[in-house]
């Protein structure tokens, strides 16, 4: 059990406060951290281009919080971080799989490069579940699944390339009078409170609400 919450803290770490993947680079900490099937299926994705009939982006790149090359500047050193994990138990083909469930908000104090006028903040809401077992070595330690979604908050919506793509102030309609957008820091959406059911992979929404300025 311990192994498994450290192992789900240095995966959200990896998805969304590694300094390179945040800057558009290669996702390579969070790619370390998967199973080889896992990996192999992640890597070859992040090229993809398009969606899902749910509107889920196609690209294996929405697995993580990274914007758009040259879209966003990281304004200092502090990302604000809320995040709480617990843990449960189910059987799958008869198999049983320690599911850790997370609930994570991360908030970037970003600009457009060069320009610090267009400061704003960018949220990420992480959810779901890490499912813990042994998926490709039946001998070996628990092995973890990405079952998360990543949602944000301040991003422009709809993107079908699997990057976060920051909506600047002056990309934003003026609001009716009384709609501020309410919280930025309120979870976007939650973890179901049901298990896992089969191995799903992973992906990202975003919101329309742009109320993180």
């Amino acid at each position: 059990m311990a192994a498994a919450y450290a192992a789900t803290k240095r995966l959200l770490i990896a998805e969304t406060l590694d300094k390179q993947t945040l800057a558009g680079g290669a996702p390579t900490a969070f790619a370390d951290l998967l199973t080889p099937s896992a990996r192999t299926q992640f890597l070859s994705g992040l090229n993809v281009r398009g969606a899902y009939r749910t509107g889920q982006s196609r690209s294996s790149r929405s697995y993580v919080e990274s914007f758009a090359p040259g879209t966003a500047e990281l304004i200092g050193s502090v990302i604000k971080v809320k995040a709480s994990m617990s843990a449960q138990t189910y059987r799958q083909s008869g198999m049983l799989v320690l599911a850790i469930k997370v609930s994570d908000l991360a908030t970037y104090p970003i600009e457009r490069p060069g320009d610090p006028s267009t400061w704003m903040r960018v949220v990420a809401d992480v959810y779901g579940f890490f499912s813990f077992a042994h998926w490709d070595n039946h001998s070996g330690p628990l092995q973890p699944w990405n079952q998360t979604i990543v949602a944000n908050s301040g991003a422009q919506c709809p993107m079908t390339d699997g990057w976060v793509h920051p909506d600047y102030p002056s990309l934003q309609a003026v609001p009716a009078p009384g709609q501020d957008g309410g919280n930025p820091y309120t979870p976007i959406s939650t973890a179901p409170s049901a298990l896992p059911t089969a191995v799903a992979t992973s992906g990202s929404a975003c919101t329309v609400d742009s109320g993180s300025t």
